[in-house]
């Protein structure tokens, strides 16, 4: 079985300006973290909750864009993000994906054959990434 660190992504390996996902920066030690976790046989997720496509002011393509494009800036640099998977839902649709629920975990459980009792969660926001 495999081993995996769950990545929360605003605010932990991109900056989180209150705005759209497009204004956000990757932090400089994002490639460090993520380089340290992917040569000690980790995999890296990114698991992300985007409510803003909920309530209308991101689109599911505004995202995607936003998100290759961070992918690039963390693939550039020989860092291996292996999956990212997000939660487009607002807390009232009561969604089992939506962090801290466990949706996107156990979908990843499934896709990649993980070991969860070796697997991690990193995030800013122990009350909702965790």
């Amino acid at each position: 079985m495999r081993k995996a660190v769950f990545w929360d992504l605003q605010g932990t390996l991109v900056s989180d300006p209150g705005g759209p996902l497009t204004d956000c920066e990757v932090y400089p030690f994002a490639w460090d973290a993520l380089g340290l976790t992917h040569r000690a046989g980790y995999l890296n997720i990114i698991v992300t909750n985007q409510s803003q496509i909920a309530k209308g002011l991101l689109t599911e393509e505004a995202y995607q864009q936003a998100e290759r494009e961070i992918l690039s800036q963390l693939n550039r640099s020989g860092v291996l993000v292996d999956a990212v998977l997000h939660c487009p839902h607002g807390r009232w649709e009561n969604c089992r994906c939506k962090k801290p629920r466990t949706g996107m975990l156990e979908e990843c459980q499934a896709r990649y054959g993980l070991d969860m009792a070796q697997c991690w969660v990193v995030g800013d926001m122990g009350s909702s990434d965790m």
